[in-house]
């Protein structure tokens, strides 16, 4: 029948012993002996007076330092073998994390140099970009101060068309009134030769009655009567020529001056329109020239950020290559650092190193003195 081992019963669930449990078994007598120690170091008054009671403290402390001796002797045997192993096992993986960090900086400094050149290559087409920016700004700005030089032109322009619109209007007023006058003067020139041709009939008509009453004209009156009468239809047609000259120039002129009111008109409207596009494409070119200043601004601020992201790649499976900006120092002369400012910095661990390098280096133990510390000489039991 099977030994079985009565305290694995139902329930137990001890795991295997500890190492601390092994090397208590193993140095057991080390034990006994500490702790026997130990418990007569607790029966020990914290006075002695005779040279009895001391002679067994002394002996005590002997027999105490022997057992750590042992203990440490132990503790050196058991950690020879284990330090061995952590030696190789640290050799092993020193090994090659010293391999792959050094593969690591070399593969990542080369990604890091094509991030550079793709980041200047990025500053410089943004820089180029940026002046192409300047460029078109100083064109838009060019092109607004013309614009505004032909607005302005055009409004003088403008004003000159207007007095001539009026100088036409008033032309086309006047030459209503020439016209209306020559008008009334071929109406006068008309009546005048009717009257002349109603006093020509008369005249034969007195002939002819003067003969009926007896008393007809002679040779010599008829023939002057009658040049009389030819010089007077002559005059009066000649003056109806020219009367009826004058209205066909008046008219004429009237044409003229409606026509030239015309243009005017036209040139004032042709004008107007001129201004107004001058001052819109002012407007625009203005714009325009804001526009690509606050572009090229940007580019320029962005070109002269030196983001590192500008060259940054990703690879298809998600690796991200980049380079980020971080602060390095190097102290160049400690005696000019502000030690105040360093000061609350420091771990009370390193305040404590340093004081005590410092009270070391003094020689002279008048020296040992400084604010803030305590410095004193202490007896040690020391049991040979």
């Amino acid at each position: 029948m099977t030994d079985i081992n009565p305290t694995a019963t139902i329930g137990h669930n001890q795991g295997p012993a500890t190492m601390a449990d092994t090397l208590a078994d193993r140095y057991k007598s080390f034990v006994d002996v500490a702790e026997e120690t130990l418990a007569a170091a607790k029966t020990v008054p914290a006075k002695v007076d005779n040279d009895d009671d001391a002679g067994k403290i002394a002996e005590l402390a002997k027999k105490m330092r022997a057992t750590e001796k042992s203990l440490e002797d132990a503790f050196d045997a058991e950690k020879a073998p284990h330090q061995l192993t952590i030696t190789q096992i640290q050799g092993f993986f020193k090994t090659w994390l010293d391999k792959l960090a050094t593969e690591r900086k070399r593969v990542a400094a080369i990604g890091k140099d094509y991030g550079d050149r793709k980041a200047a290559e990025k500053k410089r087409l943004m820089e180029e970009d940026a002046a192409r920016k300047r460029e078109e700004e100083a064109k838009k700005r060019r092109e607004a101060d013309d614009a505004a030089l032909t607005a302005s032109s055009a409004r003088t322009a403008l004003a000159d068309f207007e007095r001539l619109e009026r100088e036409a209007l008033e032309a086309k007023a006047s030459a209503v009134s020439e016209q209306e006058q020559a008008a009334a003067e071929v109406a006068r020139c008309e009546a005048r030769l009717a009257k002349v041709k109603s006093d020509n009939a008369n005249l034969a008509a007195e002939f002819s009655r003067r003969v009926v009453d007896g008393n007809p004209a002679s040779a010599e009156e008829k023939t002057a009567k009658r040049e009389e009468a030819d010089k007077n239809l002559k005059d009066a047609k000649a003056d109806l020529e020219a009367a009826r000259t004058l209205l066909t120039e008046a008219r004429e002129k009237q044409r003229q001056a409606r026509e030239a009111a015309r243009r005017a008109e036209e040139d004032k409207a042709a004008k107007e329109a001129e201004a107004r596009k001058a001052e819109r494409d002012e407007k625009h070119a203005t714009a325009e020239a804001d526009r690509h200043e606050k572009q090229a601004t940007r580019l320029e601020t962005k070109a002269e950020s030196n983001d590192p992201s500008m060259g940054s790649t990703r690879s298809i499976h998600g690796a991200m290559q980049t380079s980020m900006r971080v602060w390095k120092h190097q102290v160049t002369d400690r005696n000019l650092l502000d030690k105040e400012a360093l000061w609350n910095l420091l771990t009370d661990e390193a305040i404590e190193a340093a004081v005590g390098r410092w009270m070391k280096l003094q020689t002279n133990p008048e020296k040992r003195k400084m604010d803030g510390a305590t410095f004193w000489e202490e007896d040690v039991a020391v049991v040979r």
